[in-house]
């Protein structure tokens, strides 16, 4: 009887998971709420009974398949609704594009192996193109070139997969739709494997991709029919898409790609021409506050980080007001989507005739904490007061405090806290050995990038005791952001090169100023983790620990 109870419960279990199923589909493509029959498992069970049927009374064949029809007619209505309604009631169009990685992303797969495109954030298609999905993709020409000799045998492998996470715009609002879940893989990728023999130049070469069915949400349940299963599937082009690279010889030389051009075969429907969209982005994902001086046809002004308005065709202007402190992030000006400045004031107007696309940037204020490495003292004993200042941004105050020392010899005296500019003092005993000895005491910025730092104290004899001070060379460099992800920008008077090495020791990134006092490394590729920042200058060489993650 428990078994027949489970049985009777998977029974009820499964429907409700097509049921859910189908209109999950129906919601994600037509990117609206199904509005059908409501799910009522009561109205099945009338209809067992004017069958002559119960769940416990199912004991043979004939009985079974009449059940059965019952729940397939209920999947069916619900399949047919929706067919019927995408076909009729939602005209798509299909439209193919193609498009050439730019310099900077080949230089990025070549070097780190992989690389993030989001070709509908990046501008490649028209504004009144909206819920736009992949129907192909795949390479249409690469050019490229073995670094060394490849041996008797080799081939380059290039995967585009998707995150998961599609976007999709339509009517002024902005859908987002996860295709996995905790138990699932991915189920869109392209792959183009290439020999590298028939390298230097492939024209149109074969893409693989995951089966139709296989992606499909209606795999288990239109199983007699794929010819409409991508209709419910198919994941948008307003998602990041890995692309990574992997060389396989038996000589184990690279293979450099020169140029690669993608072709995208895509489905849309058109905006309708009375309204224009106006975006707003932030740079690393930042979320200040932006004011927005009109709603838009859906009601939405004002709103955090990224601002999707959509408005219809007027005359009159629309100000956007970036505030101007967030965080430790100062106001910096307005960009378009090619990087070039607009506006450097918080405040900015512009048309409703046309599409748009700005950028608010904001740039790292931080306090940098100023004192000294290493403090030389007299093997006789004594006090030493130790400055502390803050020489970097003054919109951030730093809170500062001095931890004790864990040796015997050496002691805080006093206050041993404060905000920006300050003192410390402490004190240390005589050295009746007379032998050189080192302690260290921990003094804690939170507000900087850095937030802890350690100050040596050496004991030498009197005689040696010299400069009193030996003043920290980096001081005068920003690094930032803190902590790294896609990118870190250093910044530096006279400033020649920038390396990056792992923990190890293994240099990962170099870059040269170019007569620039700034230089910016792509992180894309570079595993999370802790780094070594050298910074080479006209003052000489510093090194900083830095930390990458997602």
């Amino acid at each position: 009887m428990l078994y027949l109870e489970k049985m009777k419960q998977r029974a009820k279990d499964r429907l409700l998971l097509y049921d859910y199923y189908l209109r999950k589909a129906y919601e994600y493509r037509l990117l609206k709420p199904y509005d059908g029959e409501v799910f009522n498992l009561g109205d099945l069970y009338d209809r067992f009974e004017r069958l002559g049927l119960t769940l416990d009374s199912v004991e043979n064949p004939t009985a079974h398949e009449k059940l059965g029809s019952v729940f397939r007619e209920r999947i069916s209505d619900m399949t047919t609704r929706i067919v019927n309604e995408y076909t009729y009631s939602h005209p798509e169009r299909s439209s193919k594009r193609t498009y050439r990685i730019p310099k900077e992303k080949l230089d990025a797969i070549n070097e780190y192996g992989s690389v993030n495109l989001n070709m509908y954030e990046m501008g490649f298609f028209s504004p009144n193109e909206e819920n736009i999905r992949i129907v192909d993709f795949g390479v249409k020409y690469i050019k490229a070139h073995s670094n060394g000799d490849a041996g008797y045998w080799g081939e380059l492998n290039l995967e585009m997969k998707h995150s998961g996470i599609s976007q999709f715009r339509k009517d002024g609002h902005v859908y987002w739709f996860n295709h996995m879940s905790s138990k699932t893989t991915n189920p869109h990728f392209w792959r183009t494997k290439l020999d590298v023999y028939d390298l230097p130049e492939v024209l149109e070469p074969k893409t693989d991709k995951k089966s139709t069915a296989i992606s499909s949400l209606f795999s288990t349940i239109l199983n007699n029919n794929t010819d409409n299963i991508m209709l419910f599937s198919r994941p948008s082009v307003w998602s990041d898409i890995i692309m990574s690279k992997q060389v396989l010889t038996d000589t184990e030389c690279d293979i450099v790609i020169d140029s690669l051009v993608l072709e995208l075969q895509y489905d849309y429907t058109r905006r309708t021409v009375d309204t224009h969209n106006i975006d707003i982005g932030t740079i690393e994902d930042l979320m200040p506050y932006i004011v927005c001086s009109e709603k838009d046809i859906n009601g939405r002004s004002d709103g955090n980080g990224h601002l999707f308005r959509s408005y219809s065709t007027s005359s009159s202007p629309v100000t956007f007001i970036a505030i101007e402190q967030y965080g430790t992030y100062q106001f910096k000006n307005w960009t378009d989507r090619r990087g070039r400045v607009v506006s450097d004031k918080r405040d900015l107007t512009v048309s409703r005739t046309t599409d748009q696309f700005y950028r608010a940037n904001y740039e790292r204020r931080l306090p940098i904490l100023n004192v000294p490495d290493t403090i030389k003292v007299g093997n006789s004993g004594g006090a030493y007061t130790v400055q502390v200042g803050n020489v970097g941004s003054d919109v951030i105050e730093m809170d500062w405090y001095v931890s004790d020392s864990i040796s015997s010899w050496v002691h805080l005296n006093g206050e041993a806290e404060g905000v920006d500019d300050g003192q410390f003092t402490f004190t240390f005993d005589a050295n009746e050995g007379n032998k050189d000895r080192i302690d260290s005491l921990e003094i804690f910025a939170p507000e900087t990038d850095i937030m802890v730092k350690t100050i040596y104290i050496k004991q030498v004899d009197d005689t040696l005791v010299g400069i009193q001070q030996v003043e920290n060379q980096d001081e005068n460099v920003l690094i930032y952001p803190i902590p790294m992800r896609d990118y870190v920008n250093v910044e530096a008077e006279g400033l020649k090169a920038v390396s990056l090495y792992s923990i190890i020791g293994n240099e990962v990134a170099k870059y040269k100023a170019s007569g620039s006092n700034q230089v910016t490394i792509p992180l894309n590729g570079i595993p999370n983790g802790v780094y070594i920042l050298s910074v080479n200058t006209d003052n000489g060489t510093t090194s900083r620990k830095v930390l990458k993650v997602n």
